[in-house]
């Protein structure tokens, strides 16, 4: 029987997740055991990778054979990766993994400081990148989706005429959606989520943590959430029921099979 290796990535927990969802949907495509040596993953003790364990355990009870032939991931690239594996599934990851998995609840002993139905979560994508500015994402993630909606070939393009990064966006983009979703909901209160020592100049509460598995837990229990252009922020679809999640395009994030044609959500994308 065939097999894959789980592999990590060299980068932070949203980037691993996601990158472990994504071996997950190409070993399901051709039913593949996957291997995984626990010690060795990335970000081990994070509940959200014990819950994506949980879910491949599940996944191998299946076979009843031994894995004796290994079988390589997609050869290239992060974007090669990602976007081929929204070709092969022909979906969007999101909608495929919560389809798979028989149960996406992270478990934990976090208590929600907030009323998931009274409340809008903001997410802040600062810290690493905070001193770079926002761009218009509309050249890459039209490029992307036309590369994906026509089973082009997708590798990561990043330039100064081709903006294609993680960044926060600037306070009024932020301000502008919060405006938009006050006058849709105005009985909710806006919630910043982000890091530990940032400045934000934006008049509503602010939840800091240094864990940041306690920041993707609260955004994923929330409603109502507008995400920033992370894959961090991106991590906790896969893991919540949300009512209504608000996307700001990037290349990156359209990879994901987000706003292709292979969309099952009903994402606000901006």
């Amino acid at each position: 029987m065939k097999y894959i290796i789980l592999e990590s990535r060299p980068d932070r927990l949203g980037s691993n997740i996601t990158m472990y969802i994504a071996q997950l949907l190409f070993a399901h495509h051709y039913k593949y055991y996957i291997k995984y040596t626990r010690d060795t993953l990335k970000y081990n003790n994070s509940c959200f990778v014990n819950t994506l364990i949980s879910v491949i355990d599940v996944y191998n009870s299946q076979f009843v054979e031994d894995p004796t032939v290994c079988m390589p991931f997609i050869k290239g690239d992060w974007a090669q990766q990602i976007g081929g594996v929204t070709q092969l599934i022909q979906s969007d990851h999101i909608s495929a993994f919560q389809l798979l998995s028989r149960s996406n609840t992270v478990i934990s002993e976090w208590d929600i400081p907030f009323d998931p139905l009274k409340s809008i979560l903001i997410h802040l994508r600062l810290e690493d990148v905070s001193k770079l500015g926002e761009y218009d994402g509309r050249i890459s993630s039209e490029y992307y989706r036309d590369a994906i909606n026509n089973n082009g070939d997708i590798t990561h393009k990043h330039s100064a005429n081709f903006p294609n990064h993680q960044s926060p966006l600037a306070v009024s983009t932020i301000q502008t959606r919060i405006n938009l979703l006050q006058e849709k909901y105005p009985e909710r209160e806006i919630i910043l989520i982000t890091n530990p020592g940032s400045s934000c100049n934006l008049p509503y509460r602010i939840i800091r943590s240094p864990d940041e598995s306690y920041d993707l837990f609260l955004l994923s229990k929330a409603e109502i959430i507008v995400l920033s252009r992370s894959t961090f922020a991106l991590s906790s679809l896969y893991f919540g029921s949300h009512m209504e999640v608000h996307v700001p395009l990037i290349g990156f994030l359209v990879m994901f099979g987000l706003s292709t044609k292979f969309d099952k959500n009903n994402y606000v994308y901006f």
